[in-house]
This record gives C-alpha cells, sequence and structure tokens, in this order.
C-alpha cells in the first residue's frame, strides 16, 4: 500500500511539472500564456541527427501518408495558416509527378498506331506493336505477341512522391511561455511535408526549390502514432531506446534552424536578408539564442 502511495505521489508530481499529461501536446490557458510566438522549424530528415526520423522502411513521412490514405488523418491544409483544407483526393492528385494515364477501350474501326493503348473486351490492358494496327482485336491470343503487347496497369497508374521523397517537414510550433509553470513549452500545432529542390529538380515538375504539399495539423498525427506500435524512432546507438515518434517529438529529438518567426508581413528569415545567405543564417542562430534567453528573462515572472 505504502508502495502504491509513493507511486501516486511521483505521478501527481511529475504531471505538476510536465504539463496536463506527458502524452499529449500542452494545453495551456490564454489566461496562463505570459509569452506566445509561433516559428517554422526546416528539418532536413536526411542529416544524421533526424535519422532517427527517417530509417529505411520507418521513415516518419511513411507514416504519415498511410494515415492519410487510412482515413486517420483528415485535417490536411493547403498553406500553412491553416484555413482552407483540401480532402484525401486533392492532397493525393497534388503529390502526382505524373498523371493516370487515360485508356479508351478497342474499337475496331479504328486504326491504332504503334504505342497507343487500349482496354480490350476481356478487361486487360493491350498496347499496339504495329503501326496502322486496324482490325485485329488485342483479346484474341492469336494477336498478342504480333499486334498486341499485354500491359502492366501499374504501369498506367499516376506516379505519386513516395516517402524517401518527402525528405523535409516544417515543423510549425507555438512557443508559450506558462507564467503558472515559470517554464516555457513548445507546442506543434502542424507540419508540413515538403520535397527538397534536390529531388523536385530530378522529377517531371523540374524546379529546383523546396515545395511544400500539404499542412497537417499535429494532433491527428500524434493520435496516428500513439495508435501505431510500429511508428518508431530509431535509436542507432541503443535499440533498446526506440521510442514512439510522438514521445521522440515531444522529448524534441529532431534538429533543425528556424527558417520564419511570427511577423506582420509574414516573411521567413531568408526574405529579410535576400542578397546576403550568410546573414540569413546567422540570423537563424540569433533567433535561437534569443528565445533562450527570453526564457531565462521570464524566470523571474
Amino acid at each position: 500500500m505504502n508502495m502504491m502511495f509513493k507511486k501516486l505521489l511521483l505521478l501527481v508530481f511529475i504531471t505538476l511539472i510536465t504539463g496536463p499529461s506527458l502524452f499529449a501536446q500542452w494545453e495551456i490557458s490564454e489566461d496562463e500564456q505570459f509569452y506566445r510566438i509561433r516559428v517554422w522549424r526546416r528539418i532536413d530528415l536526411r542529416d544524421k541527427q533526424n535519422k532517427g526520423f527517417f530509417a529505411r522502411g520507418k521513415e516518419v513521412t511513411k507514416f504519415i501518408l498511410e494515415g492519410i490514405n487510412s482515413g486517420e488523418i483528415t485535417e490536411i491544409y493547403r498553406t500553412d495558416d491553416l484555413v482552407e483544407k483540401v480532402t484525401k483526393d486533392e492532397f493525393l492528385g497534388g503529390i502526382q509527378k505524373q498523371a493516370a494515364q487515360a485508356v479508351t477501350a478497342y474499337d475496331p474501326n479504328v486504326t491504332y498506331e504503334f504505342g497507343e493503348n487500349v482496354k480490350a473486351s476481356d478487361g486487360n490492358t493491350y498496347s499496339s506493336i504495329q503501326p496502322g494496327n486496324y482490325g485485329f482485336e488485342p483479346s484474341d491470343p492469336l494477336n498478342v505477341g504480333i499486334y498486341w503487347s499485354l500491359v502492366d496497369p501499374t504501369s498506367l497508374s499516376a506516379d505519386l512522391f513516395n516517402e524517401t521523397e518527402f525528405a523535409i517537414i516544417e515543423v510549425i510550433e507555438d512557443v508559450i511561455f506558462d507564467k503558472r509553470r515559470s517554464r516555457l513549452f513548445y507546442d506543434i500545432e502542424a507540419i508540413t511535408l515538403m520535397v527538397p529542390g534536390d529531388i523536385m529538380i530530378n522529377s517531371p515538375l523540374a524546379t529546383n526549390t523546396d515545395t511544400p504539399f500539404g499542412v497537417i495539423k499535429y494532433d491527428e498525427i500524434e493520435k496516428m502514432f500513439r495508435n501505431n506500435p510500429e511508428a518508431k524512432w530509431i535509436n542507432r546507438y541503443n535499440p533498446k531506446e526506440w521510442k514512439n515518434f510522438a514521445d521522440a517529438f515531444l522529448l524534441r529529438l529532431f534538429n533543425g534552424p528556424i527558417i520564419r518567426y511570427e511577423n506582420p508581413d509574414g516573411l521567413k528569415i531568408s526574405d529579410l536578408f535576400p542578397d546576403n545567405h550568410f546573414e540569413a543564417v546567422l540570423e537563424m542562430s540569433r533567433y535561437e539564442m534569443f528565445l533562450m534567453e527570453k526564457e531565462h528573462n521570464l524566470w523571474e515572472y
């Protein structure tokens, strides 16, 4: 009984120190927020420090995409102002590198040229391997290999960006100083899925800039992580210490610079120094130090 009482006291103490729940995003009432500002962090999942989120076959982006496909994640927005929602179909349509190829039904009165695809009466798709192909039914086994070749239907489906190509995420979070607990909290609001420019340049879209494809509310992502025991951050040094992705975000096991902080013009730090990339990088570090100093100075409250 004495041991149970000690455990209960320990649980109450931890809850008072850490917040409403160890396993949820912080819920700090407006009255207790002495200071709050929103920041955007660019997390390159290919970096060594972030590799635990991007292990082969266990990429954090893989689980997010699976959550969208399964319907577990529905809070998807077009931009990071979190105003205009998009549907699952709109999101999946937006991450297409190449649209699905339309295939028409075979018409015996039409002449087909080399490479044209048709849907035959047997339900299969065939491609013409002869120019001026007229009157040869593709579903007839005698014509296959001479006039028509069977087409793998997956080769005609839409080509989507996959989890390994979404190698960058933007973490949008509120930095809140709780005056009751005299502590700074980082409350993640949303995550933006992005394909980096070095991957985009080799895609049919051919652009060399980091491209966002959807902004997702984090509370749904966290719930999906909690319900999936396979969604684990990988500890390369100690496999015993693999953690659920939700815990890894809560413990801030990621690393990424602040690329934007809340400002009236909605500008990124790089936009403030358009002609001096080096100065922009320094400003990112300076702002990180500013937040640390801000927390220190607010402790007196």
